[in-house]
C-alpha cells in the first residue's frame, strides 16, 4: 500500500481509497 501512495507511516487509509484499491484489483 506504501507503493501506492495511499497510506504512509503517519496516517491511515480511507475507506474510499481503500475501495478504489479493491476495485482496482478486481477489475485486474
Amino acid at each position: 500500500l506504501l507503493s501506492e501512495g495511499i497510506c504512509t507511516n503517519d496516517n491511515i487509509p480511507s475507506v474510499s481509497s481503500i475501495n478504489r484499491v479493491l476495485r482496482n484489483l478486481a477489475s485486474e
